[in-house]
């Protein structure tokens, strides 16, 4: 399992089509070789659905939706949350303080110290709560990894993603922590 963790981790999903697209194969290609008949075409449906779909709902949700920072704040960390049983996932960004700068949450009336969103998994990976752990993990490393990429990469080319320090991100499993990755600034 643990070998398997690390050859994903060593990819680079970034936000760029083209290359993404061909990331993602690769990772799919790394987590279904030992997948025979129906469940390596279950897991091929869901990348398909991750690559016209899911990416663009991850994309959504941080480049602007939860992180939208036109003046520069502080974020705690990031918390993305996988549950099994409800196949959902909560994504949360806890800021520094409760008193938001105005110009940050502008169209976000009730905004406070944690902002989140409820993801059905069914528009990224539908069939995540049908793996076992293993792919599970493997999935969220996907995910894990093109959010800090989206974080980096907007934080350096953008006018909305001003934070001020680097800050971790933690992926949780059914209550479980299972993976971390700390958000740089380059």
């Amino acid at each position: 399992m643990k070998k398997l963790f690390s050859q994903i981790n060593q990819i680079e999903f970034s936000s760029r089509s083209k290359k993404l697209l061909e990331q993602l194969d690769s990772a799919f290609g790394i987590i279904s070789a030992n997948l025979i008949g129906d469940d390596k075409a279950i897991l091929q449906k869901d990348f398909d659905q991750f690559k016209k779909k899911g990416r663009w709902m991850l994309h959504k949700t941080f480049a602007g939706g939860i992180i939208f920072l036109r003046e520069p704040e502080i974020i705690e960390c990031i918390k993305i949350e996988f549950y099994s049983e409800t196949n959902e996932a909560i994504p949360s960004v806890e800021y520094a303080s409760g008193k938001r700068n105005a110009r940050n949450i502008k169209y976000k009336p009730n905004t406070g110290k944690i902002e989140s969103i409820t993801w059905n998994m069914l528009g990224i990976f539908p069939h995540f709560v049908k793996y076992e752990k293993s792919i599970k993990i493997s999935l969220m490393i996907i995910i894990g990894k093109m959010v800090k990429g989206i974080c980096e990469y907007y934080k350096k080319n953008s006018w909305f993603m001003k934070f001020e320090k680097e800050f971790e991100m933690e992926l949780l499993l059914d209550g479980v922590s299972e993976l971390k990755y700390n958000v740089l600034i380059n």
